[in-house]
């Protein structure tokens, strides 16, 4: 997965000619052609950009995949959604969907690996995930709902599990499903498991790679495994009130209001770091919408889960490997037949040094014996 570092500054745009790009400058032939060559140079810093420079070769992220296929929304007038740039990286083959009126994303003859985002509701896998997988599946990524400014975003984990249950619907109505996620993704998916599994659907498998928990919640958790008297059950019930605004693993109580503190918190806490930032420029030109990511941390945060017991690999980093495997932790609660296996150190190198292991993994437990087109 490629991360956008805000901390990284850029002074200016950087020459083609410095990348080794694998091939020539091909200019902009069309009007709509050269609008896109220049988004991409626009937000990947990099000029000029020519007609078949490809957006991995550019060297984007998660954050610039997420300006451009925005900025070819516009351009097209067409939805063109980030996981588009996995099949149409190129300006020209990006205006070739403009030209034929179809879909960036190819027909799906292999099955769709569907995958969760992290924790800013947009992902960009690297280029080598996407290849390793490219013979056995298409990829659909989901993006968290009104990022884009385009309508109201979901305000809890289940609604925004819902809209990504009622997605998959929409493109596969029948058939095996296969699921993945990245980091606190994983959260999500859990709940799309219980609400797949109520509407009859089956899964071929369910695959995490390296998910998270906020410590707050993890100890609500725990608490509730290891309360055996009256007084540390009482001690349960008010840490989880005082903390994530529930009275027990199951009953709410204050939690609808407990996000709606944090979604404000953290749009204040935005809006002050833009004050007082020399980048508000950059962020302003992502124009992505702050109070759906604030919901959507929120909704990581405060959220309630009943345990699934269809089984689940886990991929981890050994910085979680302990609370992953633990016992009497959360992930054994909320999904007690799942497995999880060390491949990396730190979750950075399960996505990058380590990447191939992953990728592995999510073959062998997904595509095994899967029919390949």
């Amino acid at each position: 997965m490629t991360e956008h570092n805000s901390d990284l500054a850029i002074d200016g745009p950087v020459s083609r000619d410095e990348l080794g790009l694998p091939n020539e400058y091909a200019p902009p032939e069309t009007n709509i052609q050269q609008r896109i060559t220049t988004a991409f140079s626009t937000f990947l810093k990099v000029s000029p950009v020519g007609l078949d420079d490809d957006f991995y070769d550019l060297g984007g992220d998660s954050l610039q995949g997420e300006q451009i296929s925005l900025a070819v929304e516009e351009i097209l007038g067409q939805e063109f959604q980030i996981s588009s740039l996995f099949y149409t990286g190129t300006p020209r083959k990006i205006a070739a969907t403009a030209q034929t009126n179809e879909s960036a994303a190819p027909v799906k003859t292999k099955p769709i690996l569907f995958i969760v985002h992290g924790k800013r509701g947009y992902t960009m896998p690297r280029k080598e995930f996407l290849d390793g997988l490219d013979k056995f599946c298409s990829i659909e990524m989901f993006e968290m709902p009104g990022i884009r400014g385009n309508g109201v975003p979901p305000t809890s984990l289940q609604a925004i599990a819902k809209a990504y249950c009622d997605r998959i619907e929409t493109l596969q109505p029948e058939g095996e499903i296969y699921l993945s996620a990245f980091c606190v993704g994983g959260l999500i998916a859990l709940d799309m498991v219980r609400q797949l599994n109520e509407r009859g659907r089956k899964l071929r498998g369910v695959v995490l790679v390296d998910p998270n928990v906020s410590t707050e919640l993890r100890t609500v958790y725990e608490n509730y495994q290891n309360a055996t008297t009256l007084t540390t059950r009482l001690f349960a019930r008010l840490f989880a009130l005082g903390t994530t605004g529930r009275w027990s693993e199951n009953k709410p109580f204050l939690q609808d209001f407990f996000r709606w503190v944090h979604m404000k918190r953290m749009l204040a806490d935005e809006e002050r770091f833009l004050k007082t930032t020399s980048r508000k420029s950059q962020y302003a030109a992502q124009k992505l919408n702050p109070k759906a990511q604030a919901w959507l941390f929120a909704s990581y945060r405060y959220a309630t889960f009943v345990p699934v017991n269809n089984p689940i690999t886990i991929i981890a980093s050994a910085d979680r490997m302990t609370f992953l495997s633990d016992p009497k932790g959360f992930w054994k609660y909320v999904a007690p037949h799942s497995k999880a296996t060390d491949v990396a150190s730190t979750h950075r190198d399960v996505f990058q040094a380590e990447s191939e292991r992953t990728v592995a993994i999510i073959r062998q437990t997904l595509f095994s014996d899967a029919q390949v087109s």
